[in-house]
Order: structure tokens, then C-alpha cells, then sequence
């Protein structure tokens, strides 16, 4: 049997008031006045973020995204580092997104292809960290053309690129690209991690961290991923599509077609110029909210068809429904040069 479906009807009112009213004149993608620009594009984000109900105050989640720049990234922390180590897992995510934020405003590496920019971006930002901790992350640059997407990941975040497409004379969200997952195992992500040196654990033991000691000297030869190990991608835009990246807490909870559809009930700032109401288009940060309110919800289903019990099912584990975690997702919608503001 297919993936779960979604019907309007089905999410609460916590995720539609988000979403611009279905039926809108707004969100007809019929004949345009004009065509859909393919360069000199740029991008207009916003971000939403839903920490573990065991987690409320410290979630290990983190994002960025810069409309100056063209840039955005997820990261999620393990939060292995806290319960064993005492060591704030977001601690590390957060200094590596903000790092990655720093160097795409300043342009740094600016002439390089889409998916090269995006690797070292990602690695430069890694490298400023100072903070202990292992993550996931994906990043994300616009080229210096505004034509190409470039696209760095590491672990099982992930983006999915959309656009709305006329199919039988009728507009249906179609999603033209989508990362995939990077995984060691079922459940264990590939991770960039930072480990302390030997010359530090005389400190960590004075701060009572004598467990990481422990595990660091018996396993002298830990085998960690680098942004090396990153998977690069390259998506060609155009004018009104919509790019949905999230940490895992997104994608095992939410198949495409569920993200789709929640798409479909917004308006993209192109769809709202075409209808002569630039004002009326759906703001990336309410479409995050929605996408993100709606993982969750799935998430506290406990008998509902989830991306992570059929991907258990697949490797002889036992789960059913939702998978609880950090939700993390950052919308980007793709607009003309001249359009939108930052």
C-alpha cells in the first residue's frame, strides 16, 4: 500500500490558520502574464523549530538562513552528548550554523559552483567550532548567477525542492528534487563531530566529565565523518518554487506528498504578483510553522503510517506511528531579483 494521504480536514487548527485560505485567487497557477524568471533569483526565508516534549527548554535543533546571502542550513545535535556527558548537544549545531550564516554574508568562496559553495561553506563553518558535540547538518547557497541551488549534506536532514506545475490543465505541487538521507545504519546517521584533545581531559575530568574521558581513551580510533563525506547537489530554480529543508524530525514523520499538499494550500509570492496582491502571499516563516506543527502532530500518533515505521518495517524492527524528536524545518520561497525584501 502507498504512502498515508492527507485531507485538509485532517490537521488541526494549529497548522491550517497558517496556510492561506484553500480556494484563494491567489493560488491559481493558471496562463501568467509572465513567464517565471530563471536567473537573478533570489531567496526569502523563514524557519520554525518544535523541540521534543521531553526537551522543551533545550532542544537540539538549530538553523540558519540569510535572505542577504541566498543561504540557509539545518543542524541536528545528538542528544546522546547531554544524558551521557552532560554536554549541551545544541551547543555544537548552534556554533556551526552560525558559523556557516557568517561566512555565506560574506560572500566567502562566492565564484565557486552551487554545490561546491555549499561543501565549503558547510567545512568552513565546521572548522570555526570550538564546542564538543556531534551533528547532522545540511547546507544550502544560491549561486552568484541566481540560477542554481547547491546543496551539502551530511545525515539525515533533508530539503525537498517543489514547484506547482499545470498537469491536466490543473495546478499540482511537484517536487523536482529531493536529498536523501545518509546513514551508517537504520537510525544512525552519518554526523560531523568535534572531540576533545588529550591535553584537554585533565579539564574535563575536573569538571566531572571523567564518562567521555572513559569512552575517548578506550576507543582511541573513533571513525567520524568529516564534510568530506558530504553528498552535493545542484537544483536549477525558477521563480515561485519552494525549497523545505528539516532535520529528521520533518521527514520521518512527514511522507512527500504530505509535505506537498501542505504546500499546496499556501501562496507563493509569484502566485500572489500574478494576482495583483504582492501582499497576499504566504510568509515562509507561517508556512514553517504549519509544516512543522503538522510533523508534530504526526509525530503523537501512535498508530498512524510514519517514513520511519515503514523504513523500521524495512529493516526487521518493530515501530508504529509517529517518531517524537526536535523539529526543525526552514522554508525558502524563490522570488525575482526585484521582488520581496529581506
Amino acid at each position: 500500500f502507498g504512502p498515508s494521504t492527507i485531507e485538509d480536514g485532517v490537521w488541526p487548527r494549529s497548522v491550517l490558520d497558517h496556510l492561506s485560505a484553500p480556494g484563494s485567487g491567489a493560488r491559481s497557477a493558471g496562463p501568467t502574464s509572465r513567464p517565471r524568471a530563471t536567473s537573478n533569483l533570489r531567496l526569502v526565508c523563514g524557519s520554525f523549530t518544535i523541540p521534543h516534549p521531553d526537551k522543551v527548554h533545550n532542544g537540539a535543533d538549530s538553523c540558519f538562513h540569510s535572505n542577504a546571502s541566498g543561504a540557509f542550513g539545518v543542524a541536528d545535535g545528538v542528544g546522546e552528548w547531554e544524558w551521557r556527558f552532560k554536554i549541551n548537544p545544541r551547543a555544537f549545531a548552534d556554533e556551526m550554523m552560525f558559523a556557516c550564516k557568517d561566512v555565506a554574508d560574506r560572500d566567502a568562496h562566492g565564484d565557486m559552483p552551487a554545490d561546491e559553495l555549499a561543501r565549503e561553506t558547510l567545512t568552513t563553518g565546521y572548522n570555526a567550532c570550538k564546542s564538543l558535540g556531534s551533528s547532522t547538518a545540511l547546507v544550502a547557497r544560491l549561486d552568484r548567477e541566481g540560477k542554481t541551488l547547491g546543496v551539502a549534506n551530511i545525515g539525515d536532514s533533508g530539503l525537498m525542492h517543489i514547484r506547482r506545475e499545470e498537469h491536466d490543465s490543473l495546478p499540482r505541487e511537484t517536487v523536482v528534487h529531493r536529498t536523501k538521507e545518509q546513514l551508517h545504519s537504520f537510525n544512525c546517521p552519518y554526523q560531523l563531530c568535534k572531540l576533545p584533545e588529550k591535553s584537554d581531559f585533565p579539564r574535563l575530568i575536573a569538571e566531572g566529565r571523567e564518562a567521555l574521558v572513559r569512552v575517548l581513551q578506550r576507543n582511541k580510533a573513533l571513525q567520524q565523518d568529516t564534510p568530506a563525506n558530504a553528498e552535493l547537489y545542484s537544483f536549477d530554480l525558477q521563480e515561485g518554487d519552494v525549497l523545505i529543508a528539516g532535520s529528521d524530525g520533518l521527514f520521518d514523520n512527514l511522507f512527500a506528498q504530505d509535505i506537498r499538499k501542505l504546500c499546496s494550500m499556501a501562496v507563493s509570492p509569484f502566485d500572489a504578483d500574478q494576482s495583483n496582491n504582492a501582499c497576499a502571499h504566504t510568509l515562509p516563516e507561517d508556512l514553517a510553522m504549519a509544516v512543522a506543527k503538522a510533523a508534530f502532530t504526526r509525530s503523537l500518533d501512535t498508530s498512524a503510517r510514519t517514513p520511519f515505521s515503514v523504513n523500521a518495517r524495512r529493516v526487521g524492527a518493530m515501530h508504529f506511528g509517529g517518531k517524537m524528536d526536535d523539529i526543525c524545518v526552514v522554508v525558502a520561497w524563490v522570488v525575482a531579483g526585484d521582488q520581496g525584501s529581506d
